[in-house]
C-alpha cells in the first residue's frame, strides 16, 4: 500500500534530506524519513508565535518570552544559536517598521541600536554578531493591536498594576451663578405653643403725708363737710364730699394722716394652648452666586489602589525554529 504524503516545502538543512516538495513517498519512504517529516509537521506553528506554557523552562523550538537576549554563536547574546536566525530577523524587522517601540537591541561592541536613524539590515547584524531583546511578558497581559485603540504597535507597552488616588480641593471657590429661582409653595403649622398664665407685681405713687380739716357745730346730728381736696400727684384725682352722720369731736383740724405706698399683685386671664398656621409661596431668589471663602475644607489625601483583575500565572513562550 503507498501513502500519499505531500510535502509543503523542501527540507531544511540539519535534518533529513526529504524528496522536494509535492513529491508523493511510498510507506518505505515515510519510514526512512519520519524524523525530517515530523520536523516539518512541527513547523506548521510560524516562528515568533507566543503562547502561554505551563512549564518553567522551555521546550525545544521555544524560548522563554523574558526580555533576555539571542543572536549567533559567537555573539554575547543570553542565548546564541544558529537556530534563533529566523527569529531573530522577524524581530529585528519588526523594530525597523515601529522604531518608536522597538526592542533592545546592541551591536558587537555593546552600542545600543537606534532604529529610527537607518540601522543594519537583519542580515548584516546578524552576521556583525548583533544580539537583540526578546518580548518581555512577565506580570503583563498581551493585548490585541488596533489602529485606534490601547495597543496600536508591537512591543507598545502600558496599564499599571495600582494607582494613585492622590487628590487636593482647593479653597476660595466661587460657585457659578445661579439663575433665577424659587422654592416652591410651603405650608404647615408650627409646633404647640403651651398655655400660661401672666402674672406680675405693681407699686403705685407713695401717698405723702397729709392733713383733714373740719367745720361744723359739735354734737350735732348732722356735719356736712364740703369737700375732701387730695393733691393729684399723690395717685389720686377724684374729689369726694363725705356725709358724717355723727361727730363728737371738736371743731378744728384732725390728726395727721400717715403717708403710704399702694402695693399689691396681679393675675392675668390664662391663655391656653394652641398653635400658629401658616401657608404661602416663597419668593423668587433671582440670579445670585454663592462665595465660599477658605477654610473647612479638607486638604484631599493618599490612597493606593490595586487595579488588576483575577489572572492565572503562566509562562510565555516564543517558537524560534522547528524541531523537537
Amino acid at each position: 500500500m503507498t501513502t500519499a504524503v505531500v510535502l509543503r516545502q523542501q527540507s531544511y538543512s540539519g535534518y533529513e534530506t526529504l524528496p522536494n516538495e509535492a513529491t508523493t513517498l511510498t510507506d518505505a519512504q515515510v519510514d526512512t524519513n519520519w524524523i525530517g517529516l515530523l520536523q516539518r509537521s512541527y513547523d506548521v506553528i510560524p516562528t515568533g508565535a507566543i503562547v502561554p506554557y505551563y512549564g518553567t523552562s522551555s521546550p525545544s523550538g521555544w524560548l522563554l518570552t523574558n526580555g533576555s537576549t539571542i543572536g549567533n554563536t559567537s555573539s554575547a547574546a543570553d542565548s546564541s544559536n544558529v537556530q534563533y536566525v529566523r527569529l531573530f530577523t522577524l524581530l529585528w524587522n519588526a523594530c525597523v517598521v515601529s522604531p518608536a517601540t522597538a526592542l533592545t537591541a546592541y551591536d558587537a561592541s555593546s552600542n545600543p541600536i537606534n532604529f529610527s536613524s537607518s540601522p543594519v539590515s537583519a542580515a548584516t547584524a546578524w552576521a556583525g554578531l548583533y544580539i537583540i531583546a526578546l518580548p518581555d511578558l512577565r506580570n503583563t497581559f498581551p493585548v490585541g493591536l488596533s489602529a485606534a485603540s490601547i495597543a496600536t504597535t508591537l512591543n507598545q507597552q502600558g496599564g499599571a498594576a495600582t494607582v494613585d488616588s492622590s487628590h487636593t480641593h482647593t479653597n476660595n471657590i466661587v460657585l457659578t451663578t445661579v439663575a433665577a429661582h424659587n422654592h416652591g409653595t410651603v405650608s404647615g403649622t408650627t409646633g404647640a405653643a403651651g398655655g400660661f398664665t401672666p402674672s406680675g407685681s405693681i407699686t403705685m405713687n407713695a401717698i405723702s403725708d397729709h392733713t383733714h380739716s373740719f367745720t361744723g357745730t359739735p354734737n350735732s346730728d348732722t356735719l356736712v363737710v364740703p369737700s375732701i381736696s387730695i393733691n393729684t400727684t399723690e395717685g389720686v384725682t377724684s374729689v369726694v364730699t363725705p356725709t358724717v352722720t355723727s361727730i363728737s369731736t371738736a371743731v378744728g383740724t384732725n390728726a395727721s394722716a400717715g403717708g403710704t405706698t399702694p402695693t399689691g399683685t396681679f393675675t392675668g386671664v390664662v391663655v391656653s394652648d394652641h398653635t400658629h398656621t401658616f401657608s404661602g409661596t416663597m419668593s423668587d431668589a433671582g440670579s445670585h452666586t454663592h462665595t465660599i471663602s477658605s477654610g473647612g475644607v479638607q486638604s484631599g489625601g493618599s490612597t493606593t489602589l490595586a487595579i488588576v483583575p483575577p489572572f492565572y500565572g503562566l509562562n510565555f513562550i516564543i517558537k524560534y525554529s522547528w524541531g523537537l
